[in-house]
């Protein structure tokens, strides 16, 4: 650490006559020089007003003491700027953009359309679940057996078979009396119920056009009773049976669910109850028998059967392939 300067005496000239120092550089020499290590530990203060003139002091003692003296930094004013003087412009950075999800999706499509893509999923869902077990399971019974033992307080009869338990003969005489068009459409039947409705506009009663698998889906899962609302659900349930159902397994089920007579379902119990023979061995005239039964089951007779029976048993054996049984 450098010392600090001495206290230095006036001089006297010879004459002993007393020349005191000018003013400025005696209080210089007198003031005490600020220890460095002091001047650190204590707060900064502003520093006095530059002079507009440099000092024209070129005194040794003045460098000593400009040497020892560090640097302070420029202290900066916390008072606000005086009116009319602009104040100095701040680096500002930009404000924080809010971040997005990258698979966030944004909600586009208006709410009523959104609800009803989620209804129809879960109309789909819900049919589909209806239709599709019975591809590849035999169902133990059907609403009709149902709606039928209830209403009655009675036991129905049906026992199930495969299809290779079942005689051609059958297969044929249903096709035949209930939907000669069936392995070519898609469910609906448009050309019968065009005549269908024209024969109505005639004065006709109006007749029934229902494919095979609208009654198929009608016996499994629907009610007897016609409304615009059955007919609704039963068609929108064949559009699911004939996506998901074979033409083989769709004739399957409806010959083991068709009713034969009262209390009487399935074409092996209807077999095995008019003619004492099990399904697979029907000729083309007993297939054509149980045929005619199909439409009314309830009012029509076939043991013994009327006129108007054995005419509908005559068209139906006409209408049967000629290679189909014997």
């Amino acid at each position: 650490m450098p010392e600090k300067p001495r206290r230095i005496a006036p001089k006297l000239d010879d004459d002993g006559e007393f020349r005191p120092l000018k003013p400025g550089r005696a209080e210089r020499l007198l003031a005490p020089v600020a220890d460095p290590l002091d001047s650190l530990a204590q707060p900064l203060a502003s520093p006095p007003p530059a002079s507009s003139t440099p000092p024209q002091d070129d005194d040794p003692i003045n460098d000593l003491t400009a040497e020892m003296t560090p640097p302070r930094p420029p202290a900066q004013s916390t008072t606000a700027p005086a009116r009319g003087t602009v104040a100095p412009k701040m680096r500002t950075l930009p404000p924080a953009q809010p971040t997005r999800a990258i698979y966030k999706v944004k909600r586009t499509v208006p709410a009523p359309i959104r609800w009803l893509g989620w209804s129809l999923l879960a109309l789909v869902l819900a049919s589909s679940a209806l239709i599709a077990p019975w591809a590849v399971v035999n169902p133990p019974t059907s609403a009709f057996m149902v709606q039928d033992a209830l209403a009655n307080e009675r036991p129905v009869t049906q026992q199930w078979v495969d299809a290779d338990a079942i005689a051609d003969t059958a297969f044929a005489a249903v096709i035949a009396a209930e939907d000669q068009r069936f392995r070519q459409h898609f469910g609906f039947d448009v050309e019968s119920m065009r005549k269908a409705w024209e024969a109505h506009q005639r004065g006709e009663a109006l007749r029934g056009a229902s494919t095979i698998t609208q009654q198929t889906v009608k016996n499994l899962w629907l009610t007897p009773h016609r409304s615009i609302i059955r007919k609704g659900i039963e068609a929108w349930l064949t559009v699911v049976a004939e996506l998901v159902w074979t033409k083989e397994r769709t004739l399957t089920l409806y010959l083991n669910l068709a009713q034969f007579g009262e209390g009487l379902y399935g074409v092996e119990a209807a077999s095995q109850h008019y003619f004492g023979k099990p399904a697979s061995e029907l000729s083309r005239s007993d297939a054509a028998w149980l045929a005619v039964l199909l439409p009314a089951p309830t009012r029509y007779r076939i043991d013994p059967p009327t006129d108007y029976t054995r005419g509908q048993h005559a068209w139906i054996l006409s209408q049967m392939a000629p290679t189909v049984g014997r």
